[in-house]
């Protein structure tokens, strides 16, 4: 499969300012760090140790504690009822588990912008690799989907019984690219196994 050079810059745009970053890390990553602290200023768990006052790494890293998944546990729980600005800037649109690689299962609220952030890493890794070797096939054809299940277990959230499962599962199954492509098996035959 060849592309023409409008197809070309489509891509390019995609991995262009992943490519940009790697020519500044340092600089990248201070933005990445300010963004997220004007996010967190709009959560109570942000405004507690004052994120709109924390202008480089230094200061959050005394500003901010080193903290662990029980002492979130707390925010989650108000997330889950439904305030959700206790420790996110936006609601959440579903909760993901994670496979517990280092210790128990833990489970994370995922939020539109989360998801936006975990399909473009995607999407430039992938578009990444098809314009090193240009090798554009990888966007025909079949995707092998070897994600674990979306839909393992239920929590209430904001009075509502809501099924969540694994993280991988739940991106492949909201991610709106998998609605174009053959995604196999699908990510529903995935979660009726259990």
């Amino acid at each position: 499969m060849s592309i023409d050079e409008s197809g070309l810059s489509l891509l390019q745009t995609i991995i262009d300012p992943w490519y940009k970053s790697l020519e500044n890390p340092q600089q990248a990553q201070e933005n990445v760090l300010d963004t997220l602290l004007k996010e967190y200023g709009k959560t109570e768990y942000g405004k507690a140790f004052h994120a709109e006052e924390v202008s480089c790494l230094e200061q959050y890293q005394s500003t901010f504690p080193t903290v662990n998944y029980q002492q979130l546990l707390p925010y989650m729980a108000k997330v889950r009822e439904g305030n959700y600005e206790a420790f996110l800037s936006e609601p959440p649109e579903c909760w993901v588990m994670t496979r517990g690689s280092t210790g128990s299962s833990k489970v994370l609220p995922a939020t539109k912008t989360h998801l936006k952030q975990i399909f473009s890493c995607g999407a430039r890794a992938l578009v990444h690799q098809a314009v090193r070797t240009h090798n554009y096939e990888v966007f025909m054809g079949d995707i092998l989907n070897l994600n674990f299940p979306s839909s393992v277990h239920t929590m209430t959230t904001k009075g509502e019984e809501k099924s969540y499962g694994y993280s991988s599962g739940t991106y492949a199954r909201v991610n709106p690219m998998f609605d174009q492509v053959s995604l196999l098996p699908r990510q529903e035959e995935i979660d009726s196994l259990g």
